[in-house]
């Protein structure tokens, strides 16, 4: 198991890019006469905005969107205790397979996603640290959860929010079944060390 953070060096995370990017201010804006240019834009669905408490200390569980999802960790305004740090948990593959798992219809990629958890090791996982103020960006077809570090009683869980498309499956009917999340689960209990 690997634990990255938006520390590390630059060059060790762009290995990483394709899975996960945490997100920075572009070095040329703002410019003369622009402070706001459009980053990414995902032409399906609305946008769909989403609170997560992450109250999971460890998990067996992993998941799959076809989609990106941006997530951001937020200050608790709740509570004056200090968060203990989320991660995304993501196994780790390479560029090619990533690709090659992208263009698999979802049927195909359900089932291979399925057969690369089920043979996944602790190695097979980075954690990606987010602290507060922190955005990611996490790839579509990236196979990843959330988890918490250890809670002591003097602090609180980590607050997201997610960013992702909000598509409607239905109007994908004409082409076959499609569901929005494939689930698994790991051949082990997966907790930060």
């Amino acid at each position: 198991m690997k634990i990255v953070t938006h520390e590390t060096d630059p060059n060790e995370l762009a290995e990483y890019s394709h899975l996960m990017e945490y997100q920075v201010k572009p070095g040329d804006l703002p410019s003369e006469h622009e402070n706001f240019r459009v980053r990414e834009i995902f032409p399906v669905g609305n946008l769909l905005c989403g609170d997560l408490i992450i109250n999971e200390e460890f998990t067996e569980k992993m998941e799959l969107h076809p989609f990106p999802e941006w997530v951001t960790h937020l200050l608790r305004l709740d509570t004056k205790l200090p968060q203990v740090a989320g991660y995304s948990a993501i196994i780790a593959m390479s560029k090619k397979d990533h690709r090659k798992l992208s263009k698999l219809d979802w049927r195909l990629k359900i089932k291979q996603a399925r057969d690369i958890v089920k043979n996944c090791t602790m190695e097979d996982i980075v954690l990606f640290r987010l602290v507060p103020g922190a955005c990611a960006k996490i790839n579509g077809n990236v196979i990843h959860y959330a988890i918490a570090d250890k809670k002591p009683d003097t602090s609180s869980y980590p607050y997201w929010q997610v960013f992702e498309p909000s598509i409607d499956w239905n109007q994908f009917k004409p082409f076959g079944k499609f569901d929005n999340t494939g689930y698994f689960t790991l051949p082990f209990k997966l907790e930060v060390p």
